[in-house]
């Protein structure tokens, strides 16, 4: 099974980071829905069933006390060739907690892991994908995405739990469903 750790976003704010995002309807892009907001902290991949209960304690046994996320701005990640693969909203207050926390969900999660990401971890909001690789499309995302950064919200909330989340693929797209969660400490 496909599971990953999560922090998940209050329902008032992914609305209205989705009015935001509904903005970006006209251009070639996938929007993520409403649904699957959330900060990944750790993807795992593929995991063994024998594995799930590891990973389960592995959040289970931490002192992490709850902290402030700030989401704000816009940004996006490219491919080599420069086109627009990701449009996410950035993180900001409690992006230094975010990477503790995936640093030891990561050292944790050892042999469950399918492969570790070479990528530094870089906490963010998803928002879209790029479904076309062209320089006038990403020339347009990019300065819808400069005009959005601008008239955007920055939205704050307490973050007091972690999840782990098992993602199933069907046609009609990922499903998500809860695995485990752990309430951070005081």
């Amino acid at each position: 099974m496909r599971l990953f750790y999560a922090v998940e976003i209050p329902e008032d704010i992914k609305r209205n980071v989705w009015r935001e995002v509904k903005k970006f309807e006209d251009l070639p892009v996938k929007l993520v829905s409403i649904h699957h907001y959330h900060i990944t902290l750790l993807f795992l991949g593929e995991v063994e069933a024998k594995n799930v209960e590891l990973l389960a304690n592995a959040i289970e046994k931490n002192t992490f006390p709850k902290f402030y996320m700030t989401l704000k701005g816009m940004g996006a990640f490219y491919d080599k060739r420069g086109a627009v693969k990701v449009i996410y909203k950035d993180v900001g207050q409690g992006r230094d907690e975010l990477r503790e926390i995936n640093q030891y969900l990561t050292e944790r999660s050892g042999e469950a892991l399918e492969s570790k990401d070479r990528r530094p971890y870089e906490p963010h909001l998803t928002l879209a994908r790029g479904a076309v690789r062209s320089r006038s499309v990403t020339e347009a995302i990019k300065e819808r995405i400069d005009q959005l950064s601008g008239e955007g919200g920055e939205y704050k909330f307490l973050v007091k739990e972690i999840l782990l989340i098992r993602s199933d693929l069907t046609n009609h797209g990922s499903e998500y469903r809860l695995v485990a969660k752990l309430l951070l400490s005081q």
